[in-house]
């Protein structure tokens, strides 16, 4: 998991190709102004969805989990809360869905982090990254972002 400010990346290098090529694009495009949509980059190697919704109750909430993709969350309007545990510490978690390149579980105990993900930042979630979405501790709020999907190589 890394979470940071867009203007940051500059920052960060990666080896995964992929990975690479999706920095590279948030440096080249201003993601902020860019029309709410999804946008293929690399056909399904890398494509961003658009988001807005409002969250939910983080008893609610369940993590999600992937295999063949990183998740990069970048928040357009309001501030995420996204909560990271490893994916190993998930329990009653659902069959993988290969199709779809998911699985949910619950986690319960302390070896956690929150992120506060504010306008014009991302969180980066790899594989091994179980993250609870779209969910708050506290007041409920709408929030809008993308998410960019890159497949590792």
């Amino acid at each position: 998991m890394i979470t940071d400010r867009l203007e940051n990346l500059e920052r960060y290098r990666f080896e995964d190709p992929n990975m690479e090529e999706a920095r590279k694009f948030l440096l080249t495009f201003d993601v902020m102004s860019l029309e709410r949509r999804r946008h293929e980059i690399k056909g399904e190697e890398i494509f961003m969805n658009h988001r807005d919704a409002m969250q939910i109750p983080l008893s609610e909430a369940r993590y999600e989990a992937h295999e063949r993709y990183v998740d990069i969350h970048i928040t357009l309007k309001g501030t995420d809360f996204i909560r990271t545990t490893e994916k190993r510490n998930l329990v009653h978690a659902t069959q993988y869905d290969r199709e779809n390149d998911f699985l949910l579980g619950d986690y319960d105990g302390m070896h956690y982090t929150d992120s506060y993900i504010g306008e014009g930042s991302f969180g980066i979630y790899f594989p091994e990254d179980a993250h609870l979405v779209n969910a708050s501790p506290g007041e409920l709020q709408n929030v809008e972002k993308f998410i960019l999907k890159v497949k590792i190589r």
